[in-house]
C-alpha cells in the first residue's frame, strides 16, 4: 500500500489490526499472515492498533529498526529522508530493536532510534502531540521550524527552499487543523514575526522576517 504526498489512508489487516497511514507512506504486508508471526514493512508514518495474539507477535520492520508487539496501540515515524525513527507508545508494551540495541517501551514514552549511530534513547512525552495527525490535527510544542515544514510538505505536497539555514532551528508551538489551507498556516507563522514566506506554485521559500 502506497499513500502519496497529500494523502491519507486507513486499512485493516487480515488479523483485524487497524493501521492509519500518513502522507508519503508505504506499507508492505501479506494478504494473510503466517501461522507463527505477523510481519509488516513500513517506510513513512503509521499508527497501529494491533489485535492481541500472544502466540503470534506483530513486528514492524523499518529501515534499521524493528518494533515487536503482542497487542498495543503505537505510532511509528520512519521516513527514509530523516535520520531518526520515533516510536510512540499509547498503550501496551513494545520492544524496539536497532543495531545491537534493544529497549522496552512503556505507555507514555517514546523511543528515538538514530540510524547513523544505532543508539536508542527513551523519553517521556505527551503522546497526543505525536498521534494527533490521525485525528486531523497537527500539534507541535517548541519544535524546530524545519521539522514542522517537513511534515507539512508531505501533507500539502510542496517543495522547500531556505534563504538562511539558521531559520530551520527557530522553535514554534502550534495546534492546527490538518485540512486547513497551507497559506492560512503560513500566515499564522508569519504573524509571530519570526519568519516570512514566499509562495510560488508548489515551491515555498522561507526567509527572515523583515519589518
Amino acid at each position: 500500500m502506497v499513500v502519496p504526498r497529500g494523502g491519507e489512508y486507513i486499512l485493516q489487516l487480515s488479523d483485524g489490526t487497524k493501521v492509519h497511514l500518513n502522507a508519503d507512506t508505504e506499507l508492505k504486508y501479506p494478504v494473510n499472515f503466517s501461522t507463527t508471526k505477523r510481519e509488516v514493512y513500513l517506510k513513512g508514518e503509521a499508527y497501529f492498533e494491533v489485535t492481541k495474539n500472544s502466540k503470534k507477535p506483530f513486528i514492524v520492520h523499518t529501515y534499521g529498526s524493528d518494533i515487536k508487539v503482542l497487542g498495543t496501540s503505537f505510532n511509528v515515524k520512519a521516513y527514509s529522508d530523516e535520520s531518526l525513527i520515533k516510536t510512540t507508545l499509547v498503550e501496551g508494551k513494545v520492544e524496539v530493536q536497532g543495531g545491537n540495541n534493544s529497549r522496552i517501551l512503556i505507555p507514555g514514552h517514546q523511543s528515538i532510534f538514530n540510524k547513523n549511530t544505532n543508539d536508542i534513547n527513551i523519553k517521556k512525552i505527551n503522546t497526543t502531540i505525536y498521534t494527533a495527525w490521525k485525528d486531523g490535527r497537527m500539534i507541535y510544542n517548541e519544535t524546530p521550524l524545519s521539522d514542522i515544514l517537513n511534515d507539512l510538505s508531505r501533507w500539502y505536497d510542496f517543495e522547500l527552499f531556505y534563504m538562511n539555514k539558521s531559520i530551520k532551528d527557530i522553535p514554534f508551538s502550534c495546534n492546527i487543523e490538518k485540512y486547513d489551507n497551507i497559506e492560512q498556516i503560513l500566515f499564522l507563522m508569519k504573524n509571530t514575526k519570526k519568519v516570512d514566506f514566499i509562495v510560488k506554485g508548489n515551491i515555498i521559500t522561507v526567509k527572515d522576517f523583515k519589518k
